[in-house]
C-alpha cells in the first residue's frame, strides 16, 4: 500500500518539482517503487524525468478530465529503475475550468489513485503553483488516501518573500535534475 506524499506551495519557484523528483529518485535508488504524479500544466516534473510533453498521446489532462480514463494508461517508466511518472502537459490547465463547477471535484484524484495504490511503495504528488482546483486535488488526494488505508503526508515548502531591493533584479534560476545532462537544457 502506497504512502502518498504531496509537495505543495501556492507560490511558484519554491522547489516543489525538484523536491518531488529528487525525493522520488532517492527512494527509487533505495529499491522502493515510486510513482511521480505531475499535476502542473507546465510539466516540469515530466520533463525532469525525460518525458517530452509534446510527444504525449494522453496525460493527466485525460485522467482528470474523464471519469472513465484510468491513470495506469498514462504511466511511463523512467530511465531510473523503480521510478515511474504520470506525466502532464499544458492541456491540464483546461481541467481547472471543467472541474471548477463540478460537485465532488476534490475527490477526482483520490478516485484515480485508489486502483493503483497497491502497485507502489510511494506516490509523490507535484502540485501546481496556485490555489486552484489542481492544488486542492493534491491536498484532498493525499488526505483522502489516509482514510482508505494508505499513509499520507504533505510537504509544504516554505517560501521566503524577496527583500524589496531584490524584487526588480533579474534572477538566474538553476535547475537540478536526476539526469544532469538534461538540466543544462532546461535552465
Amino acid at each position: 500500500m502506497a504512502k502518498i506524499i504531496t509537495v505543495a506551495q501556492h507560490k511558484g519557484g519554491t522547489g516543489k518539482t525538484i523536491t518531488c523528483v529528487n525525493l522520488g529518485a532517492s527512494l527509487a535508488e533505495l529499491g522502493k517503487s515510486v510513482l511521480l504524479v505531475d499535476l502542473d500544466p507546465q510539466a516540469s516534473l515530466s520533463i525532469s524525468v525525460g518525458v517530452n510533453p509534446v510527444d504525449l498521446k494522453n496525460s493527466m489532462h485525460e485522467v482528470m478530465g474523464n471519469q472513465s480514463f484510468p491513470i495506469d494508461q498514462i504511466i511511463i517508466e523512467s530511465e531510473l529503475p523503480n521510478l515511474s511518472v504520470a506525466p502532464s502537459d499544458i492541456k491540464l490547465a483546461l481541467v481547472e475550468m471543467q472541474l471548477a463547477s463540478s460537485i465532488g471535484r476534490e475527490k477526482v484524484l483520490h478516485k484515480k489513485l485508489v486502483p493503483i495504490k497497491d502497485n507502489y511503495d510511494y506516490i509523490l504528488l507535484d502540485s501546481p503553483p496556485q490555489s486552484g482546483t489542481s492544488y486542492r486535488q493534491c491536498s484532498c488526494g493525499c488526505q483522502r488516501s489516509s482514510y482508505s488505508g494508505s499513509m499520507s503526508s504533505t510537504i509544504a515548502l516554505r517560501c521566503k518573500t524577496p527583500a524589496a531591493s531584490d524584487q526588480h533584479r533579474p534572477r538566474r534560476t538553476e535547475c537540478r535534475s536526476i539526469y544532469p545532462w538534461r538540466a543544462a537544457n532546461h535552465v
